[in-house]
């Protein structure tokens, strides 16, 4: 913001999209052992099952509804297997390679967080060219296109997030996920958002007003 009585300008957080990029599916199953003929979807927050607003327990309710279809695996980092889904768990995941190859061997990411901000695990996913499933909270709409780049769910509960889950197809992903990846790199990259920022300073300084 300019000072004064002027607009606010919106500018997102950047995301490195060299460092997150999308890597071979089948390779990347292989790498962290992961079947090939499933679908898998990915939850990844630190203290998932303890942080209510994590929304770990909505993944694990429905998670626990699709192992039925014999159709899914999970991979699940930050929350435990308390539910013995199929798939691979992870207490924690410092390693940025680890990371990617998770994502990158997953049809979707889940963040099912009841509140949210400008989500760096939803960027990473993106630019990992993994749509995403979430909730239409905070700044997830910002990020995820619904219906184009990911999929966004209204009412905050286990049943729409299986209902959502339930209805996704590998193609229907790997579709919304290349389009993903497109928008982050437009939108959110850090040559579009260093490009944001001179445009506001040059604005500034010339004492315009400018909203971006």
């Amino acid at each position: 913001m300019c000072g004064g009585n002027v607009r606010v300008c919106n500018i997102g957080n950047p995301i490195d999209v060299e460092r997150f990029f999308p890597l071979s599916r089948e390779k990347s199953r292989k790498d962290v052992g992961l079947m090939l003929g499933k679908k898998v979807a990915m939850f990844c927050a630190v203290g998932g099952g303890r942080d209510e607003n994590k929304g770990g327990q909505l993944f694990l309710d429905a998670a626990k509804r699709l192992r039925e279809t014999g159709e899914w695996e999970f991979c699940l980092v930050g929350c435990g297997n308390k539910e013995r889904l199929p798939g691979v768990v992870f207490s924690h995941v410092s390693d940025e390679d680890l990371l990617r190859r998770l994502m990158c061997a997953s049809d979707v990411v889940v963040v099912p967080s009841r509140v949210e901000n400008l989500s760096y695990m939803i960027m990473e996913a993106m630019a990992c060219a993994v749509p995403v499933v979430a909730f239409d909270v905070g700044g997830n709409s910002d990020l995820v296109e619904d219906g184009v780049t990911g999929w966004l769910i209204r009412d905050r509960c286990a049943e729409a997030l299986y209902r959502c889950l339930e209805g996704v197809s590998c193609g229907e992903a790997m579709r919304r996920g290349k389009a993903a990846r497109d928008r982050v790199v437009a939108r959110f990259s850090y040559d579009r958002i260093a490009e944001e920022y001179c445009r506001l300073f040059r604005a500034c300084v010339a004492g315009e007003e400018l909203c971006v």
